[in-house]
């Protein structure tokens, strides 16, 4: 498959995934931005293995199936467990983190994830949706190749995220981040779930987008810097 076409398909996926995210955004409005990203991100993955790369989806199945560690743990377990096994592996380290951070963080910022089942449940599967592209590396690439690959890719999460502030809580600047999060998951899932080689240029939308989410930051810094001088 062409470098062209396989552009094309992650395109049609992200445009796809992101109008499901933006009908989403602005009928369960009062649901808050980490049921719409959940959602979003649902749908792109669903979309992704079924339909623009379910070829590619299947071959990573097959891929991982015949991974020493996975052949070793189906010789103990079977064949379906261990099938399940893979689907649920991420929301597994998920819900680990987050019991981690429950244990160990005793802060408000936090009662969405402790004080409710509900909450808790949504913030597993959000992790774990974000999350899935990386967390298979560590069966296909040596070691510190998969510590780079995962923190990059965690860096490029956090300063989207990190990017929320008071001045780009607005409609627009959220969606613009919905869109930047889509991406970056989308392209790191091709290159490494799909193994299809991508370049540098998949990530515009979200670079594009992710600079029209930190906008509103850029006052913030400015009037700093002007109170700074004062």
């Amino acid at each position: 498959m062409s470098i062209a076409t396989d552009k094309g398909k992650g395109l049609l996926a992200l445009g796809t995934s992101t109008l499901f995210g933006l009908i989403a955004f602005y009928t369960l409005n009062s649901w808050g931005p980490i049921v719409i990203l959940t959602i979003s991100l649902t749908i792109q993955e669903i979309l992704s293995n079924t339909i623009f790369f379910g070829e590619q989806s299947r071959a990573f199945s097959r891929r991982l199936g015949s991974n020493d560690t996975m052949v070793l743990v189906k010789s103990k377990i079977g064949r379906i467990p261990t099938t399940a096994l893979i689907f649920v592996f991420p929301f597994i380290i998920s819900a680990a983190i987050f019991g981690m951070i429950s244990l160990i963080v005793q802060h408000s910022t936090f009662s969405f994830l402790t004080g409710s089942s509900m909450g808790l449940i949504i913030s597993v599967v959000l992790l774990g949706l974000l999350i899935d592209p990386v967390v298979y590396v560590f069966f296909e690439m040596p070691f510190w190749d998969t510590w780079a690959i995962i923190f990059g890719y965690l860096s490029i999460l956090l300063i989207a995220i990190g990017s929320v502030s008071e001045k780009s809580g607005e409609s627009i600047f959220l969606i613009f981040l919905l869109v930047a999060l889509l991406n970056v998951r989308q392209t790191f899932t091709i290159q490494f779930n799909y193994n299809e080689n991508t370049d540098i240029t998949a990530f515009g939308p979200s670079m594009f987008a992710l600079f029209i989410a930190m906008l509103p930051n850029l006052l913030v810094v400015m009037e700093i810097i002007q109170l700074g001088g004062q």
